[in-house]
């Protein structure tokens, strides 16, 4: 895998959002299984566009796989990984990039409880407007970063 699929993904995973969002008035019956799959979907355009981010930041090449990371301070093993903080963190540190999440403090709660299994989980606790909230925060980041490219 080349590191501008990163951006792809997390742009695919953007508009299934968008849809879900648009067409949920329709499914009254199934927001409950609708919502955490849009929260999920959205903390995975954070993790695929972080990661770009990473990569970018490093100027790493685009054609090389990136499996082969093996940089003196930053290891392929380092990022592959689902945790959006230990991610941020990589990128502000190893990747020394000036790039920060806006809005990062009024989303820190979800983002820090995000996390892949999310899928698994009963949905009982997902409020519908914090989902909006979080996937807004997830957009707005996505385009800060692949518009500054």
């Amino acid at each position: 895998m080349k590191y501008p699929e990163f951006k792809d993904s997390a742009l695919k995973h953007l508009k299934t959002c968008q849809c879900l969002i648009l067409n949920i008035k329709h499914c009254e019956k199934n927001k409950k299984y609708i919502l955490p799959s849009i929260y999920y979907l959205s903390g995975y355009i954070l993790k695929t566009i972080l990661k770009y981010e990473i990569f970018h930041s490093i100027n790493y090449d685009k054609k090389k796989d990136i499996e082969n990371l093996n940089q003196e301070n930053m290891k392929f093993r380092d990022i592959k990984i689902h945790n959006l903080s230990i991610l941020k963190r990589i990128l502000e540190t190893k990747a020394r990039s000036s790039t920060r999440l806006e809005n990062y403090e009024q989303n820190k709660v979800f983002f820090e409880k995000w996390e892949h299994q999310i899928r698994y989980k009963k949905s009982k606790d997902i409020i519908e407007e914090e989902v909006y909230k979080f996937f807004e925060f997830s957009k707005k980041n996505f385009y800060n970063i692949t518009f500054r490219r």
